[in-house]
């Protein structure tokens, strides 16, 4: 192969590029949220938003009750909580109170309002670390399908999607996802495209959110984001078996 030095020079480079943004497996670690009534809050270890419309907390436990420096805030309101979910199974680590009330959202006019989407974001999050989102939602005595799209959003975009309907033992996750720059990660919560008011499902087309896990699942390893090759930088001739400093 005639240029085959140019070509060996150009896979290192690759390669190199690749690693500045690999991954490297640390200490998991959790964060667990409730989102439902003020009167029906979870145990010690898990964080309570009670508030559907601007619910917010500063700063989030994990499951060692240690504080995280990572804030929550409901940034797009869901109509108000539904108290009608049904109890999680024990493998899934949810507790009663989070799993039988959630925040729900609907796209027909119902107790008021329209609420086509709903929003949360975090903040304050580590940029050199990604995190894996699992989510929970449950709606007893129904029989049509009430299919929740989540839209996780940081320096890329992830979408999962549950149906909520009788819902007791079944999550969804979320591949690990790195924050924007600014630490941030916004999660949208609205109808799956398998809800909506035809084909017999249920017609105010709800949504749910009931509970959330973040898991810190990698650390980025630190490093610049390009590399500039200063020798060889395109004039030299490289003779073939010859070893070359780069």
């Amino acid at each position: 192969m005639k240029n085959k030095p140019l070509f060996h020079l150009l896979l290192l480079l690759s390669l190199l590029l690749g690693m500045h943004r690999s991954f490297a497996q640390e200490k998991n670690d959790t964060i667990n949220i409730d989102f439902g009534a003020a009167a029906t809050v979870s145990p010690a270890g898990w964080n309570n938003v009670t508030n559907a419309k601007t619910g917010t907390i500063e700063n989030l436990v994990n499951t060692k009750q240690l504080s995280t420096g990572i804030s929550i805030a409901v940034t797009r309101p869901f109509n108000t909580f539904n108290p009608n979910g049904l109890v999680a199974d024990d493998t899934l680590g949810i507790p009663a109170n989070a799993s039988k009330d959630s925040f729900y959202g609907n796209t027909t006019r119902f107790n008021g309002a329209v609420v086509p989407s709903s929003e949360v974001s975090l903040s304050n999050l580590h940029l050199e670390t990604a995190y894996s989102f699992t989510f929970f939602a449950s709606r007893g005595n129904v029989t049509d399908n009430r299919e929740t799209q989540y839209l996780v959003e940081g320096e890329t975009t992830v979408v999962v999607k549950l149906n909520a309907s009788k819902n007791t033992s079944k999550v969804v996750r979320t591949i690990p996802v790195i924050p924007k720059e600014d630490g941030t990660i916004k999660i949208t919560v609205e109808k799956g495209s398998n809800n909506n008011n035809n084909n017999n499902n249920n017609a105010t087309v709800f949504f749910y959110l009931g509970a959330m896990k973040i898991a810190y699942v990698n650390k980025v390893a630190p490093g610049p984001k390009a590399i500039t090759l200063q020798s060889p930088n395109g004039e030299e001739q490289l003779k073939a078996g010859k070893v070359t400093s780069i």
